[in-house]
Formats: C-alpha cells, sequence, structure tokens
C-alpha cells in the first residue's frame, strides 16, 4: 500500500484565503475592542466632568438663593444703621 503523496500547492490554495480572512478579522476584533475601551475611558473622563461641572452650579445656585434671601434683611439693619460703616478707631 503507497501513502499518497500531498500536494501542498492546491492546499495551501484552498487554505491561505480563509486563514488570511481569520487573521485580518482577529486583527479588526482586537483593533475594536482596544477602539471601544479607549472610547469607554473618554467617557467615564466626560462623565465626571460634568458631574463636577453639575455640582459647582448647583453650589452657585445654593449661594445666589442665599444672598436674595438674606439680602433684603441685610438692606434693612444697614437702613437703621446696625450694619455698615463705623469707626472704630473712634470707641
Amino acid at each position: 500500500m503507497k501513502v499518497a503523496s500531498v500536494d501542498w500547492s492546491y492546499v495551501w490554495r484552498g487554505t491561505l484565503l480563509p486563514i488570511a480572512s481569520l487573521l485580518v478579522s482577529a486583527a479588526l476584533m482586537v483593533g475594536s475592542i482596544w477602539y471601544f475601551n479607549q472610547m469607554a475611558e473618554e467617557y467615564q473622563s466626560y462623565t465626571r466632568s460634568q458631574d463636577t461641572l453639575h455640582s459647582d452650579y448647583n453650589e452657585l445656585i445654593y449661594q445666589r438663593r442665599l444672598i436674595e434671601k438674606y439680602h433684603q434683611r441685610y438692606r434693612e439693619l444697614q437702613a437703621v444703621g446696625f450694619v455698615g460703616y463705623e469707626q472704630r478707631v473712634d470707641w
């Protein structure tokens, strides 16, 4: 019984395209995963920045409401003379 010899040129022609396709698709998959991770990190960075801006804005609104709340009372006390300019050197 003879062992059949393999004609490698035909085998390579039949398997070269699928192997090349597999390598290209694997490279694209790795590149896509890397790009996704980069965009996820950038998104997290933007989210943290937005959260910081939002908390700063809320603090600003809170301080503004305090000013609006107590400004009129301060003006009344200033008109009475309880608050305002005084000559501390004259004491």
